[in-house]
């Protein structure tokens, strides 16, 4: 089974700790390394020992990263996780800042029930609303940010789910309607 889905935090904030450039960069390193300390990691990412502990302590809590003592160093490593590998594949493919672009559709709960409502197919957006249970505001700036992202399309009033243009789009958008029908 998936040990992300028992994971205690929400897809959608999971993607939250990975929609940023040093944790990214921390991904990254972990992946061409089998393992690495604090200190190592802040050096190579370039930043203090005490951000790069606070961000190895938010992906391990996340469920993105292992760790283990040894004497008095504490080593990370990459847990076996299917949205942090998913984001490392599209790392050796892809901009930081177009990984960033398509994994903040997902930073938000209230994105991953319109995406999970769209699943069902088109809905005009008063009905999206009402299903959803967003307030109309809250709504019409969610889904903006959702068509400009390339996972929703808007047409006459009516939204529909649209294929994203990205492998990586396509991956988070397969594992948050995994994680929303459960």
């Amino acid at each position: 089974g998936y040990q992300w889905v028992m994971n205690s935090l929400p897809f959608w904030k999971r993607c939250r700790v990975l929609a940023n450039t040093s944790r990214l960069k921390v991904l990254t390193l972990l992946d061409e390394r089998s393992r690495a300390c604090v200190k190592s990691i802040a050096k190579e990412v370039d930043v203090s020992e005490s951000v790069a502990s606070r961000d190895l302590q938010l992906m391990r809590q996340a469920g993105f990263l292992d760790d283990e003592r040894r004497g008095k160093f504490l080593y990370y490593s990459l847990a076996n996780d299917p949205l942090s590998r998913a984001v490392l594949n599209a790392a050796k493919e892809n901009e930081v800042d177009e990984i960033m672009f398509v994994l903040t559709a997902f930073t938000h709960e209230r994105r991953l029930r319109i995406l999970a409502q769209l699943d069902g197919g088109a809905t005009r957006m008063e009905r999206l609303g009402l299903e959803s249970s967003i307030p109309v505001i809250s709504l019409r700036r969610q889904v903006d940010k959702l068509v400009r992202r390339g996972f929703v399309e808007m047409r006459d009033g009516v939204c529909s789910a649209k294929k994203p243009a990205s492998r990586l789009g396509r991956k988070l958008m397969k594992l948050a309607l995994k994680v929303s029908h459960l």
